[in-house]
């Protein structure tokens, strides 16, 4: 990788005392003493300059993929270096979010090297990332050597996740959102014949009469098992953020119980988990989504068993 060299400010400081110098040793009657300083400074600068250089000197590495973050919070950044020589104050600098970041610094590299650092708290959105560099000022700090590294393209923010409900089924939860009918026996998946020792309760009478046999209803075990939710876009800002809000919320659950989360919205219909899309394909969504004007497009078609966010008219999100 090639490498970049720079004068400081410090450094250029240095070099308008080193021209002051070098007036005064043109037209003062002691001159000698003006030269000394002169040679003397002249092969400092030159050795300062050699080991700068050669502390960066074969340097390379990677910043690691970066993972999305709520808005609001550090990001954490991941990296990956190597020098094949004792080497002495990195500084990996991240050119991201309108600005110049310096994330890490390394006090000491041979070998491979991991370290960790953070960039500042970020608003939400999809924060391109412009470039990366590995950069030194050791030994004197007269001069900068860079070193560009490969680097994520993006860092993705989401929205902050909101508090959900503490409940202990899917059913309970879509209730509490205003999106479906508690029940504390948990939902009816599939039909079967009686056996013994199964409830009166459970008998479907209709599906039983149909057959000329006990038929009982088979239910789920009440854990959370993924959520489908419609997500419509047209509306004002500040409500956009709460809708958002809780789709986050909604995504992080399914992510935790690797369950499957099926999202229908302007601009992204797709199912998230596993064996389907990635939930940061979700997350990222959510990051650069913005208010669509009230005469925009409806989101794609969702079944009726769908969380709408924002709730119905009648229901509370």
């Amino acid at each position: 990788m090639r490498r970049r060299f720079r004068i400081t400010l410090f450094g250029w400081k240095a070099l308008v005392f080193a021209s002051a110098l070098v007036a005064a040793f043109l037209v003062a009657p002691y001159t000698n003493l003006f030269f000394l300083w002169i040679c003397f400074l002249g092969a400092f600068a030159l050795l300062a300059a050699a080991a700068t250089w050669r502390n960066l000197g074969g340097a390379s590495g990677e910043v690691l993929p970066i993972v999305p973050v709520p808005a609001g919070s550090p990001v954490p950044v991941r990296l990956v270096v190597q020098s094949p020589r004792p080497a002495a104050q990195w500084t990996l600098r991240l050119d991201a979010a309108g600005g110049r970041h310096a994330v890490a610094t390394l006090p000491r590299v041979h070998g491979a090297t991991e370290a960790t650092g953070t960039l500042p708290p970020l608003a939400r959105g999809v924060h391109a990332v412009h470039g990366a560099r590995i950069e030194s000022l050791h030994p004197f700090g007269l001069f900068r050597v860079s070193v560009p590294v490969p680097a994520p393209a993006e860092v993705v923010v989401h929205p902050a996740p909101a508090a959900l409900p503490e409940v202990r089924t899917r059913s309970e939860l879509l209730a509490a959102l205003g999106g479906g009918r508690a029940s504390s026996e948990g939902e009816v998946a599939a039909l079967r014949e009686w056996r013994t020792g199964d409830a009166v309760r459970e008998v479907h009478w209709r599906a039983s009469a149909r057959r000329d046999r006990l038929v009982v209803k088979e239910r789920e075990s009440g854990a959370l098992a993924g959520f489908e939710v419609a997500l419509d876009l047209r509306q004002e800002p500040a409500a956009l953020e709460d809708a958002l809000a809780l789709v986050t919320a909604l995504v992080l659950l399914a992510r935790d119980g690797k369950e499957p989360f099926t999202l229908h919205a302007q601009g992204h219909q797709a199912t998230h988990g596993p064996g389907h899309a990635p939930y940061g394909a979700a997350l990222r969504f959510l990051a650069g989504a913005a208010a669509l004007p009230a005469g925009a497009a409806p989101p794609p078609p969702a079944p009726t068993t769908a969380l709408r966010v924002p709730a119905a008219r009648g229901g509370t999100p």
